[in-house]
């Protein structure tokens, strides 16, 4: 009897580290993400976490020039703080959650694929799924053979059930 079952999310912890640059400490660069236009879309129906259909063209250029002007209001005061001699930790208060930071990755490559079979579906948020496509070109260069192999039976294979199975060989069987 198995006694003790890891989730995924359990056995991906065990098997990664993570170390985020910190603002307490150091400067921000000053890059943010500033969607384009028509990346402005409508809240998914059917995919919570997604979007589908563009807005109208005034509302898409009204909200992507808003968040590009928020983001440099806040990178202007963010600045100021630390010309005045603010704590970097109460400086980058006025930063988003767009602004990008640096962090370290260290995973096992089972891990990596296991991120790439999830993160590069279609229905998957378009900035995570950007982000996986630069993970996977990075696995991709390093290890050629097993990404092939990982993209012929994992990420474009398909998994039956017992019965589909049984049906398969059956079907085969008659042949």
């Amino acid at each position: 009897t198995i006694e003790t079952i890891e989730t995924t999310d359990e056995v991906m912890h065990a098997h990664t580290s993570r170390n985020e640059f910190s603002a307490r400490y150091s400067e921000m660069t000053d890059e943010f993400y500033d969607p384009p236009p028509e990346r402005v879309k409508f809240k998914g129906r059917a995919n919570k976490q997604g979007s589908e259909g563009p807005l109208d063209e005034e509302k898409r250029l009204q909200w992507a020039t808003a968040w590009a002007a928020h983001n440099r209001i806040g990178r202007s005061l963010y600045e100021a703080a630390l010309v005045d001699g603010v704590a970097s930790e109460l400086a980058r208060v006025p930063l988003g959650g767009s602004q990008y930071t640096k962090v370290h990755l260290k995973a096992c490559l089972l891990n990596w694929l296991k991120f790439s079979n999830l993160r590069l579906r279609p229905d998957v948020q378009e900035e995570t799924r950007a982000y996986a496509v630069a993970v996977a070109k990075i696995v991709r260069a390093l290890y050629p053979k097993t990404w092939a192999v990982f993209e012929e039976h994992g990420l474009y294979g398909a998994r039956l059930s017992r019965t589909e199975r049984r049906l398969v060989q059956s079907v085969l069987e008659t042949q």
